[in-house]
């Protein structure tokens, strides 16, 4: 049997780790009164994947970032089980968070997984979406049909969660890149003699076989900008990821290991996270808004970060 190098979904578009700038001024990542953080969404079954009997609960990918909280952020949750070899993932989520049509068919699970069966079912308002995976068909057939039984039987009596309503404040789901590529107080950080260019990227990078078709439906509807220029053997560019009404992630992003504030003129709360991955994230929370990249050694990046949310704070 294939071992399944799968418990581990990777969502963010990978890059080489950079050199780290160094903070303007940092600060202990203790709150401070320049906003009231709002409460984290409430989850479907109030978060708690352990439904499966005989299977383990396994930990899936922790790492701090938009993509990983998009499913929250709709009040659903990310879960992951493993048996002999075999793993199941799925989302769960309320009914109304994605409308895509229900898919249990099995064919061919991609990457280390021989088999992969959809898994799709509404019960009580909420909806389990994902995948069975394995390298024999009759098991991976019956692992899809016992996930939906066990969830049938735990969402039946569920409490009711309705998925979050958007923030009038929120900064939109798929920015408009062109337009903050076009920003002056950007083309005056960047300091090229060129147009800067901008482009959408995917929100979320993986196998569909471990992402659920109903996380995929929310990346879809979700989207990140890469702006970049070149003049000559000068060159400037960035990517980043924005979550329209993540503030919520303040708190989990301050509490991360080795996290740092840095002030930032311009800018209303900016915390650097170490990443394994990366090197750092830097993260800007402002107002309701999430904005992050990955940190470079530019002393470019803060300005240009500041015209950015500028941008996206104008009507």
């Amino acid at each position: 049997m294939r071992a399944l190098g799968l418990l581990t979904v990777l969502l963010i578009a990978g890059c080489a780790a950079t050199p780290q700038t160094q903070p303007v001024e940092t600060a202990d990542p203790t709150p401070t009164a320049t906003f009231e953080v709002p409460a984290a969404p409430q989850q479907v079954l109030d978060g708690d994947c352990d439904f499966l009997d005989g299977w383990t609960v396994t930990e899936g990918d922790e790492r701090l970032s938009p993509i990983n909280a998009l499913v929250q952020q709709y009040g659903g949750v990310r879960c992951g089980w493993q048996l002999d070899g075999r793993v199941i993932l799925a989302v769960l989520m309320p009914e109304s968070a994605v409308n895509l049509p229900a898919e249990t068919a099995c064919g061919e699970g991609g990457d280390a997984a021989a088999i992969g069966c959809g898994i799709d079912a509404v019960v009580n308002g909420i909806r389990i979406s994902g995948h069975a995976l394995g390298d024999d068909l009759a098991l991976a057939q019956a692992d899809r049909d016992t996930i939906i039984a066990a969830f049938t039987a735990t969402a039946t009596d569920a409490a009711t969660v309705l998925e979050p309503q958007p923030d009038p404040d929120a900064w939109p789901a798929i920015p408009d890149c062109t337009s903050l590529a076009g920003s002056a107080a950007l083309a005056d950080a960047a300091e090229l003699d060129v147009e800067l260019t901008g482009e959408s990227l995917a929100f979320g990078l993986a196998s569909d076989a471990y992402v659920a078709p109903a996380e995929r439906a929310l990346q879809a509807e979700h989207g990140a900008c890469s702006i970049y220029g070149i003049d000559g053997d000068e060159k400037f560019g960035i990517e980043m990821r924005v979550l329209g009404g993540g503030r919520w992630m303040e708190t989990a992003v301050r509490a991360a290991k080795g996290a740092q504030v840095v002030d930032v003129d311009g800018l209303e709360l900016v915390v650097t996270v170490p990443s394994a991955t990366y090197g750092e994230t830097v993260n800007v929370f402002d107002g309701v808004n999430w904005l992050q990249v990955q940190q470079r050694d530019d002393e470019r990046l803060y300005p240009a970060l500041a015209a950015i949310v500028a941008e996206l704070n104008t009507p």
